[in-house]
């Protein structure tokens, strides 16, 4: 599987199954590498990049999205 590929599925995941979120949020490398992807340098480095992306901005926050306001 290409890093491009390995990196969609998990941002997927991420963005679509809640404990899987809150886990790559504690130890994103650990997270992934317990769900069997082998990640390398350009991976671990890609995923940390991804994950900052996701997780940044104002509107980035899948939790908050699911969280009703009051």
């Amino acid at each position: 599987m290409s890093n491009q590929e390995v990196m969609q599925q998990l941002a997927d995941r991420f963005m679509n199954d809640t404990g899987f979120r809150e886990q790559m949020r504690q130890d994103p490398e650990g997270a992934a590498e317990r769900e069997g992807y082998q990640l390398d340098e350009e991976d671990r480095q890609s995923l940390r990049n991804r994950l900052k992306s996701l997780t940044s901005g104002p509107n980035a926050s899948p939790s908050s999205a699911s969280s009703p306001r009051r």
